[in-house]
């Protein structure tokens, strides 16, 4: 039996586009997706958010601290886990309402597919 009080978390995990260097995705990230998704979430009633940008030298990191029964590493680019309290809340107040403006909106991002892009 779940606690009244009991929160859902939902993760996503996601690798950059191909041919995007790491340094871009993760300005991307910080810069643009990240607050904008913030936002709409705290807006929805998300609890928590978080944003996790691993690159190739946090990866390589990972052999110093798992021993066999942690062998299976991912090697995701991004993970995010954002915590809502009912699945209703996540369907009703984030995807009927937000979503076909969150699509709208990420379409017309910049992604940048070259080192730099973003910058222009």
């Amino acid at each position: 039996m779940s606690s009244p009080n009991a929160l859902l978390c939902w993760t996503v995990t996601a690798y950059r586009k191909d041919g995007m260097t790491e340094e871009a995705y993760h300005k991307y990230l910080s810069e643009v997706h990240g607050p904008l998704v913030r936002g709409l979430l705290a807006k929805h009633g998300f609890q928590s958010y978080s944003l996790v940008h691993t690159n190739t030298t946090t990866r390589a990191k990972m052999d110093q601290i798992f021993d066999p029964q942690f062998a299976n590493v991912a090697d995701y680019d991004c993970i995010i886990q954002a915590t809502f309290r009912s699945v209703d809340d996540f369907v009703s107040r984030l995807i009927q309402n937000t979503f076909v403006s969150l699509l709208l909106i990420t379409r017309t991002l910049p992604i940048p597919s070259v080192p730099g892009e973003l910058d222009e």
